[in-house]
């Protein structure tokens, strides 16, 4: 039985899917959805041998008929989803099950489940440990089969207020509803939901978000942290990668661990964000200068100079994604650990590693550099990102500022 289609690079096709038969030593019959060098199948629900599926074109029983008809029908609704979606550019695996509300179902618990699975199986394994936290939060609060229709603006407020008192922080809350957000985004697009029913937005549910509060440390603090030496080479070492992340504009400690040798081409250090690399539409890369400050903990600290080799020796290479994202957690946890200490010991407000990176954009715009430069250094996607990450300035420059107020009275008169 012949079925196929091609639309904007996208292939629709029925196949006898040979990979696991089942207990009759049959094969099911499938949809077969090919995009992007991957396939998706959905069910039919007849299953046959190799001999049956090559006769069925020809054979005139009823029952033949029948099965020929409803394999078409299946064929022909997928292929109208795939078209239509293709046509509003907004065609994804995801999106295609939500739409058929067969793979997933109707639920927002399983459409979560479905896309967790897609986000591993993409190794976005950051994305899918937030989706899902997300789900777990939400079944804890209102169980495991809520409806996309349930998701109402009365019911996310509700939902806020109960996280609220748990209590969850409005960086935890807003993390929770954006991906709530995104489930319901994809609901819409598939017509799960209309317009009317989407909760979000201005006069309905709106994200909550924090003011971002001042992490980055003074040129003096600085200071003190980059001269500090203890008799405890642990602390020493991560403390010296903590300042070498500081130095290359802020990495990421992910990023981090994953730089090769083969990473620095002509004097500078090239990467790739890992949590941009996959949503943005170029890939955008970071290039860092190699100073002397860098070059000497990297000598000290690193692996022998060979192209093939990490720069530090955090990863062997045969690391699974899973296991890539389990040192990245073990390492920012020893780097976070080392500087509660230090910051101890010279009397700094504790810090971690994020630190290093609010601080590389603080002192950069405190020197005036653009923050167009600052934005492209930090990998970030918009300036307003950046902004962010520059909000609020530290009680010295406010205090500076206001004595421009009254700077006059101090001025001779002529």
């Amino acid at each position: 039985m012949v079925l196929n289609h091609v639309k904007d690079g996208i292939t629709v096709s029925v196949v006898l899917d040979r990979r696991t038969p089942n207990k009759d030593g049959k094969f099911p019959i499938k949809v077969k959805v090919y995009h992007l060098k991957k396939p998706k199948y959905f069910s039919t629900g007849f299953s046959m041998t190799d001999e049956e599926w090559s006769g069925l074109d020809r054979k005139k029983s009823n029952d033949s008929i029948k099965i020929r008809q409803s394999i078409s029908r299946s064929f022909e609704l997928i292929k109208m989803n795939v078209d239509a979606l293709a046509d509003m550019g907004e065609f994804s695996f995801q999106a295609l099950s939500l739409r058929l509300g067969r793979a997933v179902g109707d639920t927002l618990n399983n459409a979560f489940r479905a896309r967790i699975k897609e986000l591993r199986d993409n190794g976005k394994i950051g994305s899918a440990n937030s989706m899902r936290d997300t789900l777990s939060a939400i079944e804890t609060y209102a169980g495991d089969n809520l409806n996309f229709r349930d998701i109402t603006t009365d019911w996310l407020t509700r939902c806020d207020k109960h996280w609220e008192k748990k209590p969850l922080s409005i960086t935890t809350r807003g993390m929770y509803f954006r991906n709530i957000r995104t489930m319901m985004n994809f609901a819409k697009q598939s017509g799960l939901i209309k317009q009317s029913q989407y909760p979000f937005g201005k006069g309905k549910f709106e994200i909550k978000t924090e003011e971002g509060r001042k992490k980055a440390l003074t040129p003096q603090q600085l200071c003190a942290i980059f001269n500090y030496v203890d008799k405890n080479e642990t602390i020493n070492k991560y403390k010296d990668i903590w300042c070498f992340m500081y130095l290359c504009n802020g990495i990421n400690p992910i990023d981090m661990i994953q730089l090769k040798y083969s990473n620095i081409i002509d004097g500078e250090i090239h990467f790739v964000r890992q949590k941009t690399s996959g949503t943005s539409t170029t890939r955008k890369t970071i290039k860092i200068f190699l100073t002397p400050e860098i070059q000497r903990i990297i000598d000290k600290w690193g692996n022998p100079a060979m192209p093939d080799n990490f720069i530090f020796p955090f990863l062997k290479g045969d690391e699974s994604l899973e296991e890539i994202k389990a040192k990245n957690h073990d390492v920012y946890t020893r780097i976070n650990k080392r500087m509660r200490y230090v910051c101890d010991v010279l009397g700094i407000e504790r810090i971690t590693t994020y630190a290093a990176r609010h601080s590389f954009a603080s002192i950069m715009n405190s020197e005036g550099v653009p923050i167009s430069y600052i934005s492209e250094q930090l990998g970030h996607t918009s300036i307003r990102t950046t902004q962010i990450y520059l909000a609020g300035f530290s009680k010295e420059s406010r205090a500076n500022n206001a004595r421009i107020l009254t700077s006059f009275l101090n001025t001779p008169e002529e």
